[in-house]
């Protein structure tokens, strides 16, 4: 099948890297996929064996945001993921992350 998107999977904390694990494969199969490695978590006990145990491919990006503020890191984040999109068009670009059960419950439509 033909490869007609691309995306960017933006994983750094161990919870990205446990749910890329399952959905970096899939979308490989239907898309051409950029691993962006934020770098907050440099240590490889902390994220180079995620790579490796996990058979996550290995990122094409690494941001190298490491420690800092909140908004240190953010705006790392934010500054460097501008430069890849800038220099990739066409990339849609999703950060798995997981939300808040108290957002999710202010926020659904359902009771």
């Amino acid at each position: 099948m033909a490869r007609r998107f691309h995306i960017a999977t933006i994983i750094g904390a161990r919870p990205q890297f446990l749910k890329a694990a399952p959905l970096s494969p899939e979308l490989r199969r239907f898309a051409r996929e950029t691993v962006i490695h934020t770098g907050q978590h440099y240590d490889w006990r902390m994220s180079g064996q995620f790579f490796t145990e996990l058979r996550i491919p290995k990122p094409t990006y690494n941001l190298h945001v490491g420690s800092g503020s909140h908004a240190e890191q953010t705006a790392a984040m934010m500054t460097g993921i501008e430069h890849i999109n800038i220099n990739n068009s066409n990339v849609l670009i999703g950060q798995i992350r997981r939300l808040p059960g108290r957002f999710l419950r202010q926020n659904s439509t359902s009771p």
